[in-house]
Order: C-alpha cells, then sequence, then structure tokens
C-alpha cells in the first residue's frame, strides 16, 4: 500500500518541496483531489486515499516527516463526519511514532466548518485560498 502522492511529479522528496515541508510539516489528506489542490496552492501533501488509516500508513506518512521535515505529520482529512472519525484514527497511530496535529476540527469553525473538503478551498467569496 503506498501513499496518493509516490509516483507523481512534485514527489515530496523533490528538493523544491523539502523547504515548504520542513516550514508547513508533512501534510496528510484525504484523497488525491487534496493533494492535487493543496499542490495548486504550492503546498506539497500525501494522502491516504481513504479517510481510515493503517498502521502501515501511519509509518510511511511518519518516515519522511522525520526525515524531511522537522518530525511533525499535520492531518488534513475532510471535516465531515468521516473525516473526524478519520483524523481520530490518525492521531492514535501517528501519535505513536511522531508528533502530530490536526489542521483543523469540526469545533473550530463550527457551523460553517461541517462537511469542509480541502480540495474545494477557495475563499468564502470564492477567490482562491492563500498558502502562508
Amino acid at each position: 500500500m503506498r501513499l496518493a502522492q509516490d509516483d507523481r511529479e512534485g514527489h515530496p522528496r523533490e528538493p523544491g518541496r523539502l523547504d515548504q515541508i520542513q516550514k508547513l510539516d508533512l501534510i496528510l489528506g484525504e484523497g488525491p483531489n487534496d493533494v492535487i489542490r493543496l499542490d495548486t496552492l504550492g503546498v506539497p501533501s500525501v494522502a491516504l486515499c481513504s479517510n481510515n488509516i493503517t498502521r502501515e500508513q501511519a509509518e510511511k506518512a511518519a518516515t519522511p516527516a522525520k526525515e524531511l521535515g522537522n518530525g511533525v505529520v499535520t492531518i488534513m482529512l475532510d471535516c465531515d463526519e468521516e473525516g473526524l472519525n478519520g483524523m481520530k484514527q490518525c492521531l492514535g497511530y501517528i501519535a505513536q511514532l511522531t508528533p502530530v496535529r490536526m489542521a483543523w476540527t469540526d469545533r473550530m469553525h463550527m457551523p460553517r466548518s461541517t462537511g469542509y473538503n480541502p480540495s474545494q478551498s477557495r475563499s468564502r467569496d470564492g477567490r482562491k485560498s492563500k498558502v502562508f
């Protein structure tokens, strides 16, 4: 089983991406569309291709975070019920291997975040989101 971005151009191990990973941590998304959308914003990420994580995927996420970045994995799954359950599972598995944090939760911006999907990230007025 592989993470979604193992074979794509723009792989997190490319030299231009290492600075971003060190600055932003390794971002772990839910699906390929999340990776593609974050890539258009210049943010390297990898995807689970699911809203659940296996122990093998947790190890595969922790390894590049330690080797390439500052050792932290940021979980950025969809902010719907399934994604929130998946974030809890990710926290449990990845926290055993390396520091981990959540990009958001449903409680951070309720009720407007319910069902939020990072592959659809745009500002409230329809403009593209900015990356800081």
